[in-house]
């Protein structure tokens, strides 16, 4: 039995020094190396609805970094990261109802979402300060212990993302989608405190660069449109008129897009992108 424990013991400390040593390698090439990302003067963040609209190809000297579901929180971090590389002096950042909305709030402690924002953000935020936000803590051990511990890797920034899109159209789901951003088990969410909080900071980290800040809200369709919850569009024009106040540029194109152009009822599809990158163009030069 003695000589069974013996062995044992040995074989946890050999596992645990595996473990150990792929952890500092690993936190060694965080700390060490950089994203590859271009040096451009316009950087474009956001959510899917960004990244599905926005193609960079279209602007110049832009990239498109946007992610499916990215919630302000996370995009400040990557924010933070990223403007000493990439050195913008334009920064485009989606902004819509959905996106001071509460259901944000719960990205990191809901389970269809908590891994994937986890295995994108591990490091960006080491010290995993997540202010009042509702945190799967188990599901981030899980993440970190696969993403450092397990064997060396190269690359560790999953929080990357670039434009893509389809020529596709089905625009049947708008209660689906209504439903999933205002609502948290038929109950009406309310307004994020920390949407609105990091959307400031975001703000003041673009004044402390000298990078000019442009809000861009998307179109989304008119079957979308009208089910989003009065109280979510009195608070997101409330606000709107205070960002525009003090000095904070919003692009809203008002324009009727046809069915053909949406890939669902909140997203634009691959030529609808095309139109609406084109007329932000545009309205670029208009701002500028």
């Amino acid at each position: 039995m003695e000589v069974f424990i013996r062995k044992f013991m040995s074989f946890v400390a050999i596992v645990c020094l595996y473990f150990g040593v792929n952890a500092v390698i690993n936190l060694l090439i965080i700390e060490r190396t950089e994203p590859e990302v271009k040096n451009t003067s316009l950087l474009i963040m956001g959510d899917s609805r960004v990244k599905k609209a926005i193609d960079p190809k279209l602007l110049p000297d832009a990239q498109n970094i946007a992610q499916l579901a990215e919630p302000y929180y996370i995009t400040y971090w990557k924010l933070k990261k990223l403007l000493p590389l990439i050195e913008p002096n334009t920064l485009m950042l989606g902004f819509g109802a959905h996106n001071i909305s509460s259901f944000n709030d719960y990205k990191l402690i809901d389970g269809k979402w908590s891994a994937e924002m986890f295995t994108r953000t591990y490091s960006l935020n080491p010290l995993y300060h997540f202010d009042a936000l509702p945190v799967d803590y188990k599901a981030l051990c899980k993440v970190v212990w696969q993403q450092t511990c397990v064997y060396p890797k190269l690359s560790h920034y999953k929080y990357i993302g670039k434009y893509d899109n389809i020529d596709y159209s089905k625009i049947s789901d708008a209660d689906e989608s209504i439903q999933r951003h205002y609502y948290r088990a038929d109950t009406l969410l309310t307004v994020s405190e920390v949407s609105v909080s990091y959307l400031d900071s975001i703000i003041d980290l673009t004044k402390e660069n000298r990078v000019e800040l442009i809000l861009i809200n998307v179109p989304v369709h008119s079957s979308y449109r009208k089910e989003i919850p009065q109280n979510f569009l009195d608070n997101y024009l409330d606000l709107s008129s205070k960002l525009v106040e003090s000095g904070v540029s919003i692009i809203s194109e008002d324009s009727n897009y046809p069915d053909s152009l949406f890939l669902n009822s909140d997203h634009l599809n691959k030529n609808g992108a095309q139109r609406f990158t084109r007329e932000l163009r545009v309205a670029l030069a208009r701002v500028k």
